[in-house]
């Protein structure tokens, strides 16, 4: 996952936006696994409204070499900060209709992750092998889907601490004991607030300010 240099303003915003997200219907039919899923126009209906009211736009960007293709999908803000992701498959097919039916599977699956609706997977399972990223940045997708804001917010803790990926979890810490959270489990708003504190701190040495 890739961010613009601040998301103060973003994270909030998405926070806000998912409150409002509606579950997707289920409304298509997979014959070869009999199973039934959301689309892609059921997905964008879910989160679309909730998103527009946050400020939110979503771009998404196919890409590719021909065998692999790529979609990267970008959370907008009014404020022009941003939030992407690029999820990338091999195609069992690499002619037009295979490739196609990668897309539309990609565009699907990457919109839900990045926002955070929860869906059962369908004909990408016939239409495309997963291809993991050379990228050093990039971390592979959790199993369960997780709101946006907490990516955002692991994200914004590793910039400020500068700390290797073998030690995220303890810097995570840190900042929610500094930030005077005790729950175990964070909620949405406790989340809002860590987020708040990286903001108001990260130009502090971070070794000061969560010792």
């Amino acid at each position: 996952m890739r961010t613009s240099e601040h998301i103060d303003k973003i994270a909030p915003a998405l926070l806000s936006a998912q409150s409002g997200i509606k579950a997707a219907i289920k409304n298509s039919e997979n014959p070869h696994f009999r199973s039934s899923y959301a689309d892609f126009g059921a997905i964008v209906d879910a989160c679309r409204e909730s998103l527009i009211k946050s400020g939110i736009v979503v771009i998404q960007s196919p890409g590719g070499d021909g065998q692999v293709v790529t979609m990267t999908t970008r959370l907008l803000h009014t404020s022009g900060q941003w939030i992407e992701g690029e999820f990338a498959v091999r195609p069992t097919k690499t002619d037009p209709q295979g490739c196609g039916s990668a897309v539309t599977y990609m565009r699907r699956y990457s919109l839900a992750s990045m926002v955070g609706i929860v869906t059962e997977d369908d004909d990408g399972n016939a239409a495309s092998a997963p291809v993991p990223t050379s990228t050093p940045a990039q971390r592979p997708a959790p199993k369960q889907a997780q709101t946006t804001g907490r990516y955002a917010l692991a994200e914004a803790v590793r910039k400020w601490s500068g700390v290797k990926p073998e030690d995220e979890r303890d810097a995570m810490l840190s900042v929610k004991k500094a930030a005077g959270i005790t729950s175990k489990a964070a909620s949405d708003d406790e989340i809002a607030k860590m987020m708040a504190f990286v903001e108001a701190n990260k130009n502090k040495k971070f070794e000061e300010v969560c010792k």
